[in-house]
């Protein structure tokens, strides 16, 4: 009678200690799930960029009263996903839907009805290249090519560096068969994402890393090093990872609500020695982006991207009212005037389109990514400084 107590009391411990652990492997996946349908349902304005840097469902903005395709636009941009890829670090999956449509990491442009096959031009850069806030259609390469007839194709990728362009460039050219003799221009279109990522108060502002490095390490660590494979910090590493997120969090709210007028994301605008090596280093690479081309019998051009803290576009739809967003608007203050400064002083094709926008029309639907009209206008301007170039 006294085993079976023993062994019922054995049964019970096992059965409590193994519920327990249960309830914290699925504590994560259950508590992400519920925060984002209560996230989804209640955001609001200030909540501009989910984690993949791509907009919300903005197509309440005045931006998109004529556009009735925003709607499902923004549903079907919120279901990309990005994998790892070598020297890029990372590109958008394959995606196919009414809006928007991805092959081999490229998004889909539309082609010219009469094709000008004198020269083929090659877009790169981040999200506003991309076409965050616009259909396959409206975005930067596709306008070109309707209005140009040229062919374009579109290596925009979300939250990319200049770097990662310039590897992506490389690629590309190793690609090409030896026998196509069609020539290229080269569009690097940059600045924001190069500022957001290096005036990083956590980095030193050289861009020979980025601001994932440390997770992705973490992840390759975990599943390559045999003594990690089957470890505590691996059956515990989504736990880990929860707990971390929610201690961020808590220091976040933490310092909003004591330190509202304290600099704690960037210091461009502090360290001015930085600040210089952040716009050094993207002309850095636009000079050899230009000398990659150039080597092909390519023409580049390198243009600096607008944003909404730099000339008098319409704000009033848009809530810029934070903490984070005042201390970014300091270091585009800061850093594109050096960017602008020594691009000048480079032997390279470079325009400066950081204040295009002085319209009574709505463009941003934050403070970098542009409705389609935003596009349209930089299109323009790119065939009119062309004709000079």
């Amino acid at each position: 009678m006294k085993k079976i107590k023993v062994i019922k009391l054995i049964i019970i411990n096992f059965f409590v200690l193994f519920s327990l652990l249960g309830f914290l492997f699925l504590l994560p996946p259950i508590s992400y799930y519920l925060y984002s349908k209560a996230n989804s349902f209640f955001y609001t304005d200030n909540d501009i960029l989910n984690t993949q840097g791509v907009a919300k469902d903005l197509s309440y903005l005045p931006n998109y009263k004529n556009y009735p395709w925003a709607k499902e636009y923004f549903e079907e941009a919120s279901s990309l996903m990005t994998s790892y890829n070598d020297y890029l670090i990372w590109r958008l999956d394959d995606f196919k839907g009414k809006h928007i449509n991805i092959t081999n990491g490229i998004r889909q442009t539309k082609k010219p009805k009469e094709v000008n096959n004198d020269n083929v031009f090659w877009f790169f850069g981040g999200s506003a290249m991309w076409g965050t806030g616009s259909d396959d259609n409206r975005t930067i390469p596709s306008l070109f090519a309707q209005k140009t007839n040229f062919i374009s194709k579109n290596y925009g990728n979300t939250n990319y560096v200049a770097r990662q362009s310039y590897e992506l460039l490389f690629n590309e050219y190793m690609k090409l068969n030896q026998e196509d003799q069609k020539k290229h221009t080269i569009v690097f279109y940059d600045g924001v994402n190069d500022i957001e990522n290096f005036c990083n108060k956590k980095f030193d502002g050289s861009n020979s890393y980025t601001k994932l490095e440390s997770y992705i390490r973490d992840e390759v660590n975990i599943k390559t090093k045999p003594e990690e494979k089957y470890s505590f910090n691996q059956t515990f590493f989504q736990l880990r990872n929860f707990t971390d997120s929610i201690v961020n969090k808590y220091r976040g709210i933490k310092y909003k609500i004591l330190k509202p007028d304290s600099s704690n994301y960037y210091d461009c605008d502090t360290n001015l020695q930085k600040a210089d090596l952040v716009a050094r280093n993207l002309i850095y690479v636009w000079e050899q982006g230009s000398l990659l081309a150039k080597s092909k019998g390519d023409q580049f051009v390198a243009i600096l991207q607008p944003v909404i803290f730099i000339g008098n576009s319409k704000k009033d739809h848009l809530n810029l009212q934070n903490v984070f967003l005042a201390e970014l608007k300091k270091q585009f203050l800061v850093v594109y005037p050096l960017i602008i400064k020594y691009a000048l002083e480079k032997n390279i094709n470079f325009l400066d389109f950081s204040d295009i926008y002085n319209e009574d029309d709505y463009i941003y639907i934050d403070f970098c990514h542009l409705s389609p009209n935003g596009n349209e206008i930089v299109v323009n301007k790119i065939i009119s400084e062309f004709k000079d170039i």
